[in-house]
This record gives structure tokens, sequence and C-alpha cells, in this order.
């Protein structure tokens, strides 16, 4: 599944997986990014070393606003 977002990106074919991914880690759509990591993985698609430590590090500090929040309930 993909969003129209997404595939509006992937119609343009100007940039590759490694760039999308940091792109979306950048402006902090995190499963937009993560779709297009598991896009990738299916289709064999090797990224560059950067887009996963981006998107490592998108993750680690979502999962940490996301547990901090849950704590001050």
């Amino acid at each position: 599944m993909i969003s129209e977002d997404t595939s509006q990106i992937l119609s343009s074919g100007d940039m590759d997986y490694s760039e999308q991914i940091t792109n979306f880690c950048t402006q902090g759509k995190y499963k937009e990014a993560m779709k297009l990591f598991q896009e990738s993985e299916q289709k064999g698609v090797s990224l560059h070393k950067s887009a996963y430590f981006k998107l490592m590090d998108g993750l680690l500090k979502r999962q940490k606003s996301i547990s901090k929040a849950s704590l001050s309930d």
C-alpha cells in the first residue's frame, strides 16, 4: 500500500529510493519512509547506508516521543 504522496514521487522517476526515504524522514513522514523501505526490500533494491541511518534515527526519535507522551498520561 502506497499513499498518494509516495506514488506521485515514485512515478516521477527522478529520485531513487534512498533519497526518497531520506526526504520523508527529514519531513517527519516516517510511515511513508517505512513503506518505501519495505517496498525497496521486496524489489531487492539496495539502499545507501545514509538512508538506513536516517530511517533508524527518525524511528528512534519517534519512539522516544511516543514513550514520553504515554508516560505523561
